[in-house]
């Protein structure tokens, strides 16, 4: 049981570092919790998985948890913050606990190195799927070259002007 404990309370401590050093290389403010709340999430998540053995405190918990966080997601929403991030971060976190009991070791540290890599991945991420043009289907490019268009404030990914790695890449009507 000390084992368990301490496992998911050093996991839950990395996943919360990680997450905060992704905001601050992001340059994003802190939004929801810091490194101490997602640990502290971890715990309960651990507590609350051993008070019951119908797991119904457990249950109760993800439920407020959810519930918390659905209200923190609807307040930044209406602030103009999208980003589902940190509420599913913190899911994860409290999940932990119970799949560091139930799950052998191997699995739990697979699915914490998965969080980890996800959050430290982004700008990988970002330029491969930004490699891919996002076209409808059933409709075909445009013949006519991509105008470089200067930035501004108002752009959003799927307006986002093109790069000149994708000018430069042969279309499919051009071949």
């Amino acid at each position: 049981l000390l084992k368990q404990f301490v496992m998911t309370l050093a996991l839950s401590f990395i996943v919360g570092l990680e997450l905060h050093s992704y905001r601050r290389a992001n340059n994003r403010d802190l939004g929801f919790g810091t490194t101490r709340t997602f640990t502290l999430i971890g715990i309960l998540g651990f507590v609350l998985y051993q008070v019951d053995d119908h797991l119904w405190a457990w249950l109760a918990g993800l439920l407020c948890l959810v519930a918390f966080l659905a209200i923190y997601y609807h307040n930044r929403f209406s602030e103009g913050m999208h980003s589902l991030l940190s509420p599913v971060v913190a899911l994860l976190t409290y999940v932990i606990a119970a799949v560091v009991i139930r799950f052998p070791e191997w699995f739990t540290v697979l699915m914490v190195v998965t969080v980890l890599l996800m959050l430290s991945a982004k700008p990988g991420i970002r330029r491969f799927s930004d490699a891919f043009r996002a076209v409808e289907p059933g409709h075909q490019q445009p013949s006519e070259p991509r105008v470089e268009r200067p930035h501004d404030s108002g752009d959003t990914p799927a307006r986002r002007p093109a790069t000149d790695a994708q000018n430069a890449r042969p279309r499919a009507s051009q071949a």
